[in-house]
Formats: structure tokens, sequence, C-alpha cells
């Protein structure tokens, strides 16, 4: 019995899409009695393959199984050639309350192996960020891994987890102050309070990164930091019916536009159903191309209802304005990113364990 995954990401040059297809079975202990195992354990396996998108063909696959015994849980394309993936340690056993991870770095688009380290990290509930422990353990991280660091053009392990989980570096400060804007917790008084809780929930995302699932994502709802370090989110614009607005902010966390949309969202009577949860968030971003991807999906009663529909929109990042939508089957997972290729917008999606879709986006004026 296996937990599988996927992933889709474009390279920053815009040549080579690179999809992540992976599963980790379950072990003895970990199984409940009613489930076989297989004789022989299987080792977690994550296929990589390379898509030339200029030529729209396959250029190379490779299984992480074969380098090493890692249950790899997250990767990112970093500086252009590398891919860093990092993962649980499974060769090792971690001391108490302190978790052993993985970092390997596997170029492009020749899935070589490149430098490699092993970081520590300690469990959710002992993390301090700020006391004498977590310091002294940061600086033995960034030395074990400064090869790594220097590969990816990454300032700190710390700061690699965040650009291979979150997607992002730091949010500003006024950022994570309006994540809490859908779900706001009780009692908390000062800002600091809501900082901790903010910080919480963005942990939570860190090391569950691909078994989290889309209800998951979308309700945490996290923004989008685009290459040139603006921010694009989506919050409660606190009109009914239900609306999303639509903002975009500097690197700084100061708003530069802002958007009610009406249309393609949450609260467009032409996509969400009756008596159903909503929800949306941003998922890619082309600036040189003016486009803006986020994925929608309606599920009956609340987030643990069956899923109703799922569909990505795409809005101009520069106006905010809307342009189209693809309408997803609800029978598949998948995921998706922007493309450009022959000077035209796509969106790629890959259905898990099917297909990969292509979808062209109108040339805007």
């Amino acid at each position: 019995m296996a937990e599988t995954y996927a992933d889709l990401q474009v390279s920053p040059d815009g040549h080579y899409a690179v999809a992540f297809i992976g599963a980790s079975w379950m072990r003895k202990g970990d199984a409940p009695f009613f489930v076989p195992l297989p004789k022989v354990a299987r080792k977690p396996d994550t296929i990589i393959t390379v898509i030339d998108l200029e030529r729209w063909r396959i250029v190379g696959s490779i299984h992480t199984a074969n380098l090493e015994d890692t249950d790899f849980q997250g990767a990112r394309i970093l500086n252009g050639k590398w891919i860093v993936l990092q993962g649980s340690d499974n060769r090792s056993s971690p001391h108490y309350s302190v978790y052993l991870r993985r970092n390997r770095l596997i170029s492009i688009p020749d899935l070589k192996p490149g430098s490699e380290c092993t970081s520590q990290n300690p469990g959710l509930d002992e993390r301090n960020p700020e006391s004498a422990a977590a310091q002294s353990m940061r600086q033995r991280n960034d030395a074990a891994c400064t090869d790594v660091l220097r590969e990816t053009g990454a300032g700190s392990v710390e700061e690699l987890e965040s650009l291979i989980y979150m997607r992002h570096h730091t949010e500003p400060r006024s950022l994570r102050l309006r994540s809490l804007d859908f779900a706001p917790v009780p009692g908390l008084r000062t800002d600091g309070d809501r900082l901790a809780v903010a910080q919480e929930r963005e942990m939570l995302e860190y090391f569950d990164h691909w078994s989290l699932s889309r209800d998951q994502i979308v309700s945490e709802n996290p923004p989008l930091e685009s290459p040139s370090h603006s921010w694009y989110g989506l919050y409660d614009s606190h009109e009914r019916p239900y609306y999303y607005e639509l903002d975009k902010f500097d690197a700084e966390g100061q708003k530069l536009k802002g958007r009610t949309a009406r249309n393609l969202l949450c609260g467009d009577p032409n996509l969400q159903g009756r008596r159903s949860a909503c929800g949306c968030r941003v998922d890619d971003v082309s600036e040189e191309q003016h486009a803006l991807l986020i994925y929608c999906r309606t599920q009956r009663g609340d987030f643990d209802g069956p899923l109703q529909a799922q569909w990505l929109s795409v809005f101009r990042s520069d106006d905010l304005s809307a342009v189209g939508f693809v309408r997803l089957s609800k029978d598949k997972e998948t995921t998706e990113t922007l493309a450009v290729g022959d000077g035209r917008t796509y969106i790629l999606v890959v259905e898990l364990g099917q297909t990969i879709r292509i979808y062209a986006v109108p040339s805007f004026p």
C-alpha cells in the first residue's frame, strides 16, 4: 500500500518542465493489520521526468530509489539548473525530537546527481526559532550544506526549506498577518500572538508538503511570490455573496493593486454550486506574459465533503482582470503550472497516473 503525490514545475528560462510523480510504501508498524505488505520492503520512489517545452518531448527520466533510500517530500527548481530534493533520511534513526533530512541536487536537463548533505530539524512541538539550541542547529546545518547552498543560491538551509515547501522566501509581516483572514483565531490580542499562529500554520505545510490534500491547500491559501519578488494573494473581500479580493503587493508587502473577483472564482454562479464550500489559491505567475494562474475547487457542505468541481482560472498579473478558465475532471488528482513556448502562454496539467494536458492561453493585446 502506497501514498502517491504529483508536482509539476517549469525552469525559470521556460525551456523545461519537470514532473515529479512519487510513492511511499508503508513499512512494518505503519500499516493496519488488514493491509498485506510485500515480503521485501520497497524503497520510497520519486520519478523525475524532464520535458523539453520547445520540442514538446520527454528528454530524460530517473527513479530516486536508484540513488538512495530517502522518502523525498519536496522539490524545487532553483538557480535555473538544479532540482533540489529534500526528504526524511530512512538510513538513520533520529535523535529524540530531532529529524534528519537529506538534501540532494539533480541537474537539469541531464538529471545527473550533484551535491548532497544531511541537515537536522526539530519536531514542531520543540521548535523555538529564538532559542540558543535552534540558532546553533541552524549554524550546523548551514556548515554541513555549504556546497548545496552555493549551487542553489539559497542563503541558509532555513531559506532553502522555505523555497522548497512554500515556493517563496519569508513573507512580509503584513502578509503573514493577512493569512488569518479566512479563519480568525479568537483570543489573539497582539500582532505578536497572530504571527505565532501564522508561523505554526506555515510549519504544518512545510513538513506535510506533498501529502497535503487540495482542500487543505485552498483553505490555508498562502500568497505567491513572483521571480521579481512581487506577491499575489487571495483574501476575503467581506462582500456577499462570498467573493475573493485579488491583490498584488511589492516585496515589502505594500499593496499595489486590488480587485474584487466576481467572475471565474468563488461566488461565480456559473462555476460554484449551491450548498458547497469553495476555495481558491494562486498557483503560478508569468509576469513576462502577464498571466496569473489560480486553482479552485468546491466540495459539498464543507471541505470534508465530496469534491463537486475543480477548475483553473487565468487572470492578468498587471491589472488583475479575468481572462478565462479550464474545467478539470472531478475524478482526477491534478497538478498544474504555466509555461511559455513559441512566444505563447500555456497551462500544463498533469493528471496523476494518466497524462499531461496542454491548454493555450489567449494572447493579450
